[in-house]
This record gives C-alpha cells, structure tokens and sequence, in this order.
C-alpha cells in the first residue's frame, strides 16, 4: 500500500462529508487507505465517517492531541501517511496522484502542500501556509506536541504547491466560538509548558492562541510569550523561528497601535537575514500600516512598492524558503493588497503624486465591489485627489461606472460625497452644480436631490413643488439627503411632504449633519412656524426642539424661553399620542428612554413656574439635566435667566426667591422641632442645591445630625 491518509475527529458533521468527499479521487486511484478515529462524537460524526472507510476506531479523549493522531500512526499499512483535519476541503487532488503514480515520491522523504486558511465567512480575507502534512513511514515516526501537534519533517521535502487545502477551522460565527477554542488551546499549551523544555515554537503557539479572542488582556500576554520565543530562538540559533516570532511581534505591535516598535522588530528582522525570504511579504505589508499611522508617508510608498514585488514573487512561486513551514503567510490574497494599495494611494495624495494615486484609484476600483467595508475609504481617497487636483470631473466618470454597479456600491459612493461635502463646504456648490448637468434618464433620485441643491444655492424658483416631487420618488429617507430636512424648515415647509419616509434612527443623525453645514440652524428652527397633527410630525418637531436645546448657545431669554416653550408643547402632543399617562410616575420614569425622562421633568418644571413654585421649578430642571448630561448648556442658560429675573427686585424689599428661602427654613426648623428629621434632610438637601451659599446651612445641618 502506497498512503495511509489519518484523521482524528470529534463533532465535525458540518464539513466532514465534503472533506471525505473531496478524497475519493486519491482513494480510488491509489493504492491508498482512509483512518479515521473518533474522541467522542455526540453528533453524526461518526455515521457520516463509516460511509467513506471502515476504518474507524474510537479514542478515549485524554487532552493531548498528538497522542489521538498516534492512534492513526498506529493503524497505518501505507509506504507514506498524510493527515489532515475534518473542516480542511481539497481543491485539486492531480498533482498529489501524480506524485506517487509516478514513483516521484521515491525521491523524496517527506512533502508538504497548502493550507488556506478562511478568516471570513465570505471567504475574501485568507493566510496560506505551505506545510509538511506528509512523511514516509517509519516505526518510530511519532505525533509531538498535545496541541498544534505535528511530525517533524525529514528532508528532502517535496513541496506541492498546486495542492491545495481550504481550511475553515478559523471562520468563527460567533465570539463565544472563538473564546471557547482559545480557552482549550490555551490550557493545553499552558500544560505543555509546565511539564516540557521550552521552546520558541511553544512559546509562539501560545502567543497565536491568546490573540483568538482578542481582548487587552489577551494582547498582553501574547507580547509576553512572543518576546520570551524570541530570545529563546536567538539563543538556540534558531533562525527560522526567530524570523517566525519576529513577524507576529511586528504584526502584534501594529493591532497594540505600538508602530515605533512595530517598525523597530521589522529593522532587527531584516538585519538578522541575509537572503529574502517569503515571509518579507508580510513584514513589507505591516511596514505600510505603521509608517502610514506615523504619517511616514515616503515610507509608506516604499513598503508599498516592495510589498507588491515580494508578492509578485510569492505568487509565482520564486521562493523557497524553510521558514514558511513555522507560519502562515498572511497578506496575500485581494483583501490584503486592497488595504495596502488605500494606504498607498493615501500617501501618494498626501506627497502630491497624484498620477500615481489615480493609477493605484483605478486598480483598487476593480476590486471595490468585493471588499465593500472599505469603499467609503477608496472614493474618500479619490475626492481628496480631486481636491487636490482642483478637477472634479472625474467625479462624473466614477458616478457614470457607478450607475451599473451594485446598490451597496451606489450608496456608499454617495455617502462618501456627502461625507466629503460636509467637511468641505465651499465645495458644495460647484459638486451641485456639476451633478446638476447630468442627464437623469435613469430616474437617479440622487441627481434630482443635486439639482434641488444647486437649485437653493441659485434662488432662481421655488423649491417646494420640487422637494415634493423628489420626496415622491424616493421609497426610503437616506441620511445623505440631510439638506432636504434643511429646505424644508428654511421654507416653512409642511412636514406632510416627508410622507412618513424619515425613521427616528436617522433623524438625529440628519440634524447633527444639517447643524455642521449649516450656521443658521438654530435661528430657522426658531423661525420655523408648523403645528403637528399625527404622531409622526409632533416626533420630528419633538426631536428637532430636542436637537436645538442642545445646540443653543444664544443668551437671550426670550429665545431660551421660546425654544423652551416650543419644545414642551410639541413634547406634550408627542406623548399624548404614544404613552399613557399612567407611566410616568416616579417608579416608572427610569424604565422610559433618557430624553422622554428629560421633557417629561421639563413639562414639570414649567407647570411649577406658572404657580410661582420657585423651589420645584429649580428641582425639576435639576431632574431634567441627571436624565440627560448633554442638555448642560441649556438647562444653565436656563437657570441663570431665572436668578436674573430676581435680580431686578429693588433692594429695599425681599424677593420672591428670598420669602421662598425663609419659608423654606422654617418648615425645616419646625420639622426638626417635631423630630421628623428625615424629611426635614430631604428638604434641606433640595434647598442646598437650590441656594448653596446661604450661611444658615450649616446650622440647619447640625441640628439634624445632632
């Protein structure tokens, strides 16, 4: 028998059938044999193993997985043995077949092929390693490690490099899934430490487990073990190792934002080598990330430059270097040079090349439509070069290619305009005015919106029919139409056009981007003349009232007390329409969201004003700013018009606020007289809140506590 292929298994049903599958053209066209042994399936494992081999054996689980492999080894009749796990997919079995149908395998004492490791479910982001899976057998070839287990390879080694396994073992659906593989990686190698030699290549195994599920914690014992390994690999001479640690100390140093040191590993790693290896990949690719967070941009481009050869050469196969046997090779797929070449076209922007940046533009641009998490940056990116270039019409070609892309594409290209807009102002107008020559024959309601825009800017007509025609066409109220909430209010605008399209998620977000573009925001919600109906129109002016107590700065009381008085009634349609009244009492009140908390304490202390209850009207407000923090500046304008009003009494007679405090006073005197000293405290604790400086306090004080 030429093969004997191990696998040991344990609740592995959702790839097993698919990996077992994936074999038969070794098994049926060699000479070959399938070893499976289980360590203790509550699952199908086992049914679905028995329909490929009936060579299954089962294992009594003892924590040490190079003792379940031993198993195998144990069981194996075949010339050579090759293990693998159940979630690892063959793509391609020719050239593995051909290596010992042609008795090539003679040659050679062991041989490796690659493992592409998934770190997405999309499958778009993936590290490769090319490792030795396969030896000839011998009677003492024996598993090492209880975790990460292994065969020690024997050269020569044949490597097979259009052989190729997808992994899925690190695709976590969840963060307990990660935690959990962490956790049981972790106190195996913990184990293995306190009752072995250390190593470098334990200490880097415990290193990569820690950083499964990453926490602070977790990042700091990594750094811990890689350092450790690391001196242990340079007191062994151990190269390959030392290059290994190097690289996930550098790697690590970028996650930790720790770039000095990042860039510091990557100069002793290169110093530490004389020829190139395959793993110079991925230091280049970190070496963006820190000098681009250090705005090394000349640095940046460089590492960028020799990033893409290295690669070039990785995925031609012109290296063959013993270090990749210790590690995956983390940044070659498209994922990893669409982030490298973002980083790259940042900084040619920032070094005013922008030929380069446009050539690096059009190649990401291919790429766009598959990594959309980063789109915002790419047409950021460009925005900027058309800024800097002072030429937006690019802008015209990118949007014309967009019209056939995806509606995620479309949108982010979009939100990416607005976004720019918003931090450059002054450039709103000739970005208007340059979507507004568009011919809109695909009904864009994106080009209406531009053409409403430029449109405002020009005052050339009215705007209303406009807005309601637009309003019409769309199905939903995207936050980059912010302007229109805008329109809307500067013209008096019923809020009947937005025809239920604007959900309360985006509302908030749409005043915060109309206060940042525009200066007048709070002077036309003062102006704004518009009495709600439903419940939907009395939330918006609610939330938009909320949006300007915020944003208030004017010291003026009568427009502290209009917007006060514009916010209470609209808040008092608001909840009549969607809360029973019987909810807000004071047990209930800390179960309702913090703003409904604030008005509902607001409409109090108003209703105390108006009874001349100077007290609980301070109170109330004091209530109203605990529920909400970020009302400070207007819940204090408010407060310092109230003490001002009571400045103006003429000093030959007491204040209202003065007969207040006596009275007050006295009712604490007279409950501490009456020994009803707990509420005489409460009182007095209100009171101090009210008027802290008032020298009586502390008297009122001791005789409580006495």
């Amino acid at each position: 028998m030429i093969l004997s292929i191990g696998m040991i298994v344990k609740n592995e049903e959702k790839y097993l059938d698919e990996c077992l599958t994936a074999l038969h053209p070794i098994l049926t066209k060699l000479d070959s044999e399938l070893i499976i042994v289980d360590t203790g399936s509550t699952d199908n494992t086992v049914e679905i193993a028995k329909k490929h081999t009936d060579k299954v054996f089962h294992f009594e689980w003892c924590n040490d997985f190079a003792a379940a492999r031993n198993v195998t080894l144990d069981h194996a009749k075949g010339e050579w043995y090759m293990f693998l796990d159940a979630d690892e997919i063959l793509e391609d079995s020719a050239e593995l077949i051909s290596f010992f149908k042609s008795k090539e395998y003679k040659k050679y004492k062991s041989a490796s092929y690659n493992i592409l490791n998934y770190r997405n479910k999309e499958k778009t982001s993936s590290t490769s390693i090319l490792i030795p899976r396969m030896r000839k057998l011998s009677k003492n070839l024996r598993f090492i490690g209880i975790v990460h287990e292994y065969m020690p390879a024997v050269h020569p080694i044949k490597n097979l490099t259009k052989t190729t396994f997808n992994h899925h073992g690190y695709v976590f659906t969840t963060r307990k899934q990660a935690k959990a593989k962490h956790k049981r990686n972790i106190d195996l190698l913990l184990t293995q430490l306190n009752t072995t030699k250390d190593n470098p290549r334990l200490r880097n195994q415990l290193g990569e487990s820690y950083l499964l599920y990453y926490s602070k914690k977790n990042m700091e014992e990594a750094l811990h073990h890689y350092k450790a390994g690391k001196e242990l690999a340079i007191e062994e001479n151990n190269n390959n190792m030392y290059c290994v640690i190097a690289i996930n100390l550098i790697s690590l140093y970028t996650k930790m934002n720790m770039n000095l040191e990042a860039l510091n590993e990557a100069e002793l790693y290169f110093k530490s080598k004389s020829d190139s290896l395959e793993s110079d990949t991925d230091v280049y690719y970190l070496m963006i990330f820190a000098f681009n967070a250090l705005n090394q941009y000349e640095s940046c481009a460089e590492s960028y430059v020799k990033y893409v050869d290295n690669l070039n050469k990785y995925k031609n196969n012109k290296y063959s270097t013993r270090e990749i046997y210790y590690r995956s090779i983390s940044f070659t797929d498209n994922y990893s040079l669409y982030n490298a070449t973002l980083h790259a076209i940042n900084s040619y922007i920032k070094l005013e090349k922008y030929e380069d940046a446009k050539q690096l533009i059009n190649k990401n641009l291919a790429f766009s439509c598959e990594f959309k998490e980063n789109q915002d940056f790419l047409f950021k990116c460009y925005l900027e070069l058309m800024s800097a270039k002072n030429n937006y019409h690019d802008l015209v070609s990118l949007y014309n290619i967009e019209i056939t892309r995806n509606e995620e594409f479309e949108s982010n290209l979009k939100k990416a305009i607005e976004a720019f807009i918003n931090e450059n102002i002054e450039e709103k107008y000739r970005i208007s005015d340059l979507f507004s020559e568009f011919n809109n024959d695909s009904k864009d309601p994106y080009l209406d919106f531009m053409k409403i825009r430029k449109t405002h800017f020009d005052n050339t007509t009215d705007i209303d029919a406009m807005i309601d025609e637009f309003l019409d066409s769309i199905d939903k109220f995207d936050v980059y139409y912010s302007d229109i909430i805008y329109y809307i209010l500067k013209n008096n605008i019923s809020l009947k056009v937005l025809k239920y399209k604007l959900n309360s998620d985006d509302l908030l977000t749409c005043f915060d981007i109309i206060n940042k573009q525009h200066d007048d925001f709070t002077d036309i919600i003062l102006k704004y003349d518009y009495e709600a109906d439903n419940p939907y129109e009395s939330y918006i002016l609610k939330t938009l009232y909320e949006s300007a107590l915020v944003l208030i700065e004017n010291e003026d009381k009568e427009v502290i007390a209009s917007l006060f008085m514009k916010y209470i009634n609209n808040f008092k349609i608001y909840i009549e329409y969607t809360y029973n009244e019987n909810i807000f009492t004071e047990n209930n009140l800390s179960l309702l969201p913090r703003r409904i908390q604030f008005g509902y304490y607001c409409i109090k202390a108003n209703e105390c004003l108006s009874k001349n209850d100077e007290l609980n009207y301070i109170r109330f407000l004091r209530k109203a700013l605990a529920s909400d923090k970020s009302m400070k500046s207007f819940i204090s304008l408010l407060t310092e018009s109230y003490k001002e009003e009571n400045k103006n009494n003429t000093p030959n007679e007491l204040s209202e606020f003065d007969m207040l405090a006596i009275t007050v006073k006295n009712n604490i005197n007279e409950l501490i007289k009456t020994n009803n000293l707990i509420e005489a405290e409460i009182i007095l604790n209100e009171y101090k809140k009210l008027n802290s400086n008032d020298p009586e306090i502390k008297s009122l004080e001791r005789m409580i506590t006495r």
